[in-house]
Order: structure tokens, then C-alpha cells, then sequence
């Protein structure tokens, strides 16, 4: 059977005269897994009732298929315009199947991000070598429209942003995406807190805009499964989601904890098997009038250390609500109206030409390129910080100083390429002014669970000291005795004393190796970490602690 395309129709000659089936219609690829072994599907564009062009993929198997009522259905519901004869179909599906065998390759995936041909996202995509790299569109896929040109983007919201360290940052976060796969950081959250009317939602929206349209920030205000759902679609995409208090503090948990690990909590399917879903990777930026803690209030627990590492948490406070600079505004609300006008008309033009400029680099490249820039401004945030400090930061400090330096290479990296209105000190500042934030915010450099043990001895040790007494006056005490040993005043703390006092475990060596690090403890029994003493040929077991030294180490490290 013949077929020809016409600017507004396709026909099939029937016997000496041609025939329309319907309007403009064309395969451009023929697509399929990187592997070549599944997912084949034709790439189609066609023309509808008002001569939008619109393409879609569509697999073989549901063209060919018995349910190829969907693609007819599809195509009639989009506008396209298909004869009603009874053949109309039926050549339909013989030209596609006909022009599928001459059309190009193309690789056809099924999620955002990268893959070895490059990265893409529903819309566009970033290829590298040339390679015709397309999604697989599925119902619920984001789609990353644009508005404007990017110049317009950089001098309408860009340069906005300048001397607003806050704005800087949200950009930076909406572009540290796609560098998480080359750096080996894990997912993070970045949580902007403050009051109402503090410009939270403009900065967002900011963010949003170096994606596409706001139809891409989402709200709290959703279950747990359903945010779950919302993060595995953002695979090596930001996501964006605003108001913390809108939600319920369960599904904030369950949430934080799927987000954070880049994969839903363990469930059992139906068939009493654990369904493990594909992993994601991401970066989300989220807005709130309470914090993650005072939201975890309502459940009647404290964050995790491993949430409160993964969510970094930074209060809006800018000499103007969130912002530092109102260019020329009367007011901060004026400023915020302006950019929130701006977001709407220019979007979408820096994260395609962020992907495409990395693209340009082999994976190897990209890895070793990010992850020397990550290294180097690790090590200088980790200087500045413990010369703030006065000592050495902790483990989950120096996680929290990779998620932010991520940022800052992002930003770094867009600069070198010319992409943003800004210079690189400004992109440098930015990054610094929110880990000085969060870092004073904290109130400390230590690990949380250190800290939390920390205040509680001090507070502990202030207690009972007026009731301490000497261990050779034979006065009985309830919460233990004093001595001098080794020319140093040492306190034999009763063992249950102690662990109320400290709310320790009943498995709480690794509690009380936080002490032993700190040379606070002294003790002759390895696995108790007590030590056992005789008094009048009886033995007596304590916690023996140094307070001497214990008050000076809390008040060395800013203990409150």
C-alpha cells in the first residue's frame, strides 16, 4: 500500500486515486532501551485541529497490540484528525508500522535523569555523541516547559538575585541535581524557615523558574505515599515543595525519611514479599513557618540525628524578610510581587542549558571534575567553620558542609559557563551565608546525639554536686561519692544514677564512649565501662567521672 504526506494530510492511493485517512501525521524515530532488547516504540508528531504540532511515543507493543484502542483514542482526543471511514484506522497502523522501518534509532527511557546517552527529562533532553534520546512518557511524568529566552531569564529574575545571597542559594539547590550522581552526595532536603510573609514562597518560585512553570512546586499538603510518589518522578531533578505546617507531622516523617534515602519504606506486597521500588536521586527544596523539630513536636519525639543532618535547616533572615537588596523597590512585598511576575513570563531556559553544557563532559570527566571542586570547597567551609568553633567538627557536621558545598559547586560550575548574571564570589558568598546560618542556627559543630548527652550531663553534674559526698566519711549519699585520685577530685556516680540522669540504653556503651573520648571517664571494667572499687572488703561499682574536667570540655565546646 502507498502512503504520501501532504503539509495537512496523509493519503493512501486506492486503486488510481488517492484517499485521505487523516491529517498530518510522521515517524521520526524509532525508539527503544538502551539495551536493545525492549521497550521499541515510534516516536510520533501530528498535526491537530488547530495545527498545534504535538509528538508523543507510543510502543509498538500497544500499537500492534490488543489494545490499540488507546493510541486511536489518544490521537482523537488530542485532535488529530482521523477519517471516520472503517479502513481509516486499520492504514493508519499499516503506515506507521511501514515508515517504522526506515525511520532513525533513537533510545527510548522510562525515567528523568541520567543514563549513559546523556540526560533527559519529558520535553527535552540533553544527549551526548549526537545520540536521539527520548522519555518515555507515562500519565503522571513532569514536564519541563519553557518561557522566554534565557537572557531574558538572567536579566529579568537573574540579576534580581544579586546581593540576595537567599535567592542565590535557591538557584543553586534547583541546579545541585544533577551533580548528585558524580559527587556521591546523598539526597538532602534544604529547608527554609521563617515567618509568614518572609518571601519564602518568592524564593521558591525563583527556584522553580530555572525549571519551568510553577505547576512544578508542590505542596505538603499531601500523604506520605503521595510525596514518596512526587520524589521518585524527580530522579536527578529538584523538587520543590512548599509549606511544612501544611502537612501532618506523620507524613512529614515517613516523607523526610523516603526523600532522604531515595527510596519508599520497606512494604510487604501482596504476595508477602517486600516490594523494593526503584531508587531516586534528589535534591528538594522546601519552605516552612516551623522547623522540621517543631513540627516533630506534634508526634511527641525529637528528629533523628540522621533526619537532622539530611534536612538542613536555614532561617530566613535577611535584613528585608528573606531578602538583603529591594533594587530599587520600595518595600520587600513590592520586590516579591515583581518577581513572582517575572517567574510566570520567564522559565524554564537554565536547567536545559545547565544539562547541556554537562553533557558536554564524558562521565569519568564530569566525576572527577565535580568531585574535586567538592573536596576543595568541603575543606574550606570545614576550616571556616571550626575556626568559628574552636575545635574539629563532627561527622554529621561535615555531611551537612558536603550538601551545601554541592551547592556551591553547582553554582561555581554554571558561572564558569557563563549562565548566570552574577559572578562566582557572589555564587561563593551565597552557599557560605546559608551554612553561617544553619551553622549558627545548630548553636554547636557536635553530633546531635552528642550534644543532646552532653546537656544533659552538665545539667546532671550541677545537680549533684550538693549532694555528693566524700567516700571516706562513710555518709551515705543517694547519688554517689567524692575523692581525690591521682591529685585530680573524682566523683563515684552510682550506676542507676547515672543512667536516669543521662536516659542511657540499656545497651549504652556507645552512649558512654562519647565520654570515654573525651578522656571524662575512668574505668577498670571494659564491657560495663564502671569502675569497681572495695569499701570496707565489700565491692561497690560507679561511674567515675573527672567534673573538673567534664565543665571545662562543656563550656570549651559551648555547651548550653
Amino acid at each position: 500500500m502507498e502512503f504520501r504526506l501532504l503539509p495537512d494530510a496523509l493519503e493512501c492511493r486506492e486503486s488510481e486515486r488517492w484517499v485521505k485517512i487523516g491529517g498530518h501525521i510522521k515517524v521520526l524515530a524509532r525508539t527503544r532501551a538502551a539495551d536493545q532488547k525492549h521497550s521499541y516504540g515510534v516516536l510520533l508528531e501530528w498535526k491537530n485541529l488547530d495545527g498545534v504540532l504535538i509528538q508523543g511515543l507510543i510502543l509498538i507493543k500497544v500499537l500492534q497490540g490488543d489494545n490499540y484502542r488507546q493510541v486511536r483514542d489518544m490521537l482523537i482526543d488530542s485532535g488529530y484528525q482521523l477519517e471516520p471511514s472503517p479502513q481509516a484506522w486499520q492504514r493508519l497502523q499499516r503506515y506507521l508500522l511501514n515508515e517504522l522501518q526506515r525511520a532513525e534509532p533513537a533510545i527510548c527511557v522510562e525515567r528523568t535523569g541520567w543514563h549513559s546517552e546523556g540526560f533527559v527529562s519529558l520535553g527535552w533532553s540533553a544527549p551526548r555523541h549526537n545520540a536521539k534520546l527520548y522519555l518515555l512518557r507515562k500519565s503522571q511524568d513532569l514536564e519541563l516547559s519553557s518561557s522566554g529566552t534565557l537572557e531574558q531569564w538572567q536579566e529579568e529574575i537573574g540579576k534580581l538575585c544579586i546581593a540576595n545571597p537567599m535567592l542565590i542559594f535557591c538557584c543553586g539547590v534547583a541546579l545541585s541535581a544533577p551533580l548528585l550522581c558524580s559527587s556521591g552526595v546523598e539526597n538532602v532536603i534544604f529547608h527554609l524557615n521563617g515567618d509568614s510573609g518572609s518571601g519564602k514562597t518568592t524564593a521558591l518560585k525563583v527556584a522553580t523558574s530555572v525549571l519551568g512553570d510553577e505547576s512544578l512546586m508542590r505542596t505538603w499538603l499531601s500523604t506520605a505515599n503521595g510525596l514518596t510518589a512526587a520524589a521518585a518522578l524527580h530522579h536527578d531533578i529538584p523538587l520543590l515543595l512548599d509549606e511544612i505546617s501544611q502537612a501532618k507531622a506523620e507524613d512529614v516523617d515517613t516523607a523526610v525519611y523516603s526523600i532522604s534515602n531515595g527510596r519508599p519504606k520497606l512494604r510487604a506486597n501482596e504476595a508477602g514479599q517486600l516490594a523494593i521500588g526503584e531508587p531516586w536521586r534528589t535534591v528538594a527544596l522546601s519552605t516552612g513557618e516551623v522547623t522540621l523539630a517543631e513540627h516533630m513536636v506534634q508526634l511527641g519525639k525529637e528528629p533523628l540525628a540522621g533526619q537532622l543532618s539530611r534536612v538542613v535547616e536555614i532561617p530566613v533572615t535577611g535584613q528585608f524578610g528573606l531578602f538583603d537588596a529591594l533594587h530599587g523597590f520600595k518595600r520587600p512585598d513590592l520586590l516579591a510581587d515583581e518577581l513572582q511576575r517575572r517567574c510566570q513570563r520567564y522559565y524554564g531556559t537554565l536547567f536545559p542549558a545547565w544539562a547541556n553544557r554537562l553533557v558536554s563532559y564524558e562521565e569519568t570527566e564530569l566525576a572527577r571534575k565535580v568531585s574535586d571542586l567538592l573536596y576543595y570547597r568541603s575543606e574550606l567551609m570545614r576550616e571556616d567553620a571550626e575556626i568559628i568553633l574552636g575545635y574539629g567538627v563532627s561527622p554529621q557536621v561535615m555531611r551537612v558542609i558536603r550538601r551545601l558545598a554541592l551547592v556551591q559547586v553547582a553554582l561555581i560550575m554554571a558561572n564558569n559557563f557563563n549562565l548566570l548574571p552574577w559572578l562566582e564570589h557572589h555564587s561563593v558568598n551565597a552557599v557560605d551565608h546559608c551554612f553561617s546560618l544553619w551553622l549558627k542556627n545548630r548553636g554547636h559543630g557536635l553530633d546531635t546525639e552528642d550534644y543532646r548527652l552532653f546537656c544533659m550531663l552538665k545539667a546532671a553534674i550541677q545537680a549533684w554536686g550538693p549532694h555528693i559526698r566524700p567516700l571516706e566519711s562513710r555518709l551515705n549519699s543517694g547519688v554517689g561519692y567524692c575523692r581525690t585520685h591521682q591529685g585530680e577530685l573524682q566523683w563515684l556516680v552510682k550506676t542507676d544514677v547515672l543512667k536516669q540522669a543521662l536516659n542511657l540504653r540499656p545497651q549504652y556503651r556507645s552512649q558512654m564512649q562519647r565520654l570515654v573520648k573525651h578522656d571524662w571517664l575512668q574505668f577498670n571494667e571494659l564491657e560495663r565501662l564502671t569502675l569497681k572499687i572495695v569499701q570496707e572488703k565489700k565491692s561497690a561499682r560507679y561511674f567515675a567521672i573527672w567534673p573538673e574536667r567534664i565543665r571545662k570540655g562543656l563550656a570549651e565546646l559551648e555547651v548550653d
